[in-house]
Order: structure tokens, then C-alpha cells, then sequence
């Protein structure tokens, strides 16, 4: 029994009995629907010990005897990019990972920043890192509609800042240069709030305490 060995010197760290998972895609309108016929791997890099599913009708995934440890969780969309999320999972009879949400269609830039913003709640970097740069393209933000959201918005987190969550999601993605460009073009644009500041001025200690 793995719970038995735990105590042996030298001994693998016992596994996981099953790690579990989901994935949904969401409509324009909001709505999420299970995701299927997707291919899910599990892969922790170090020790090349690597895990693959297939995703049922009803968009849960499992992988079963999964040592504990850091891993990456990679979720591939018939030809799109594989969506990539850090994962490190904890000794237990199960562990759940959060669920990954599929980018919408990039028809209208809100729908798709509200996706981005649920990929950012949920520590899906990849997520929010591919799916910024469209909604960017189909609506740049500028320093005229800066000011207009700082003198109408009541409450900072409904305002409109890609460039911002793009660099956050790029610093967690280890992406340093992509990161402190995205900040530089968000405070090109105008004052910041001071919720988005300090977490810039952060993530740029960040970046420079990773070069020392």
C-alpha cells in the first residue's frame, strides 16, 4: 500500500489516487458547455513522468497514480495553441484542477476580455496570454478612452486595461521582456489607478530581483 510506505527512506512520494479535472467552453452570450473530443497532458518536466487523457462528452478529464509535484497542464484544441497551466498537486486520494475555460470566438472584444479576465481569476495564464493580444487588435485602448473610463467608472475592475493583464499574465508565464513592455504601453496611455501602479511597480521588482 502507497499509504504504508510513506515512512520508507528513499522512497517515491506517494501517489495521488486521481487527479481530475474540466474544461468548458464558453458562448458569446456567457453560457458554458462542456468541452469535448480534447486531448489533456500531464507532465512534470523534471522528471519527464508524463500523463495523457482524452476528454469525455461531459468535458472531465482523470488521470489516475499521479506522483505528487509541480507540473504542466496542457490542454490541446484540435489545431489552435495548446492553452499550458502550472499545476502542483499535493498528496490525497483526489485533486481537483481548476477548471480551464476555452477562449470564446474573438467576435467582440468585450466577450472576449471577460473571458480573458475569467482566465486571470482561474491562474490561466496561457489562457489570458493568447486571447489578449486578439481582443487588443480588435480594440486598442487610448488615451482618449482612458480618460473617458477614469471620469464615468465607479469601480476600477470593470475598466478596461489589456495591456495590463496581458503583462501580468506574461510575467507568470516567465516572460519578463513581454511583461514590462505591456506595462510601458499601459502607462503611455495615462494615469493609472492606484491598484494597477503598485501591482506594476511589483511585478517590475519582480522581474529585476529574477536577473540578480
Amino acid at each position: 500500500m502507497a499509504a504504508a510506505e510513506t515512512g520508507l527512506a528513499g522512497a517515491e512520494p506517494p501517489p495521488v489516487q486521481t487527479v481530475r479535472g474540466l474544461v468548458r467552453r464558453q458562448l458569446p452570450d456567457g453560457r458554458l458547455l462542456p468541452a469535448s473530443s480534447l486531448r489533456v497532458t500531464l507532465e512534470d518536466k523534471a522528471s519527464k513522468r508524463r500523463f495523457v487523457a482524452s476528454i469525455g462528452w461531459d468535458g472531465i478529464y482523470f488521470f489516475h497514480e499521479v506522483p505528487p509535484g509541480s507540473y504542466a497542464l496542457s490542454v490541446q484544441d484540435k489545431d489552435k495553441p495548446a492553452r499550458v497551466l502550472a499545476v502542483v498537486i499535493t498528496a490525497a486520494p483526489y485533486f481537483d484542477i481548476p477548471p480551464v475555460i476555452l477562449a470564446a470566438p474573438i467576435r467582440d472584444y468585450k466577450e472576449a476580455y471577460a473571458n480573458a479576465r475569467k482566465a486571470i481569476d482561474l491562474r490561466d495564464w496561457s489562457g489570458a496570454a493568447y486571447v489578449l493580444p486578439k481582443v487588443l487588435e480588435k480594440h486598442p485602448e487610448d488615451a482618449k478612452s482612458r480618460q473617458e473610463q477614469i471620469r464615468t467608472a465607479g469601480n476600477w475592475q470593470g475598466l478596461y486595461r489589456p495591456h495590463f493583464y496581458l503583462g501580468l499574465a506574461l510575467l507568470k508565464l516567465g516572460d519578463c521582456e513581454g511583461a514590462l513592455r505591456e506595462w510601458q504601453s499601459e502607462e503611455s496611455l495615462g494615469p493609472l489607478e492606484t491598484t494597477y501602479r503598485d501591482a506594476i511597480r511589483s511585478g517590475r521588482r519582480e522581474c529585476a530581483g529574477s536577473k540578480g
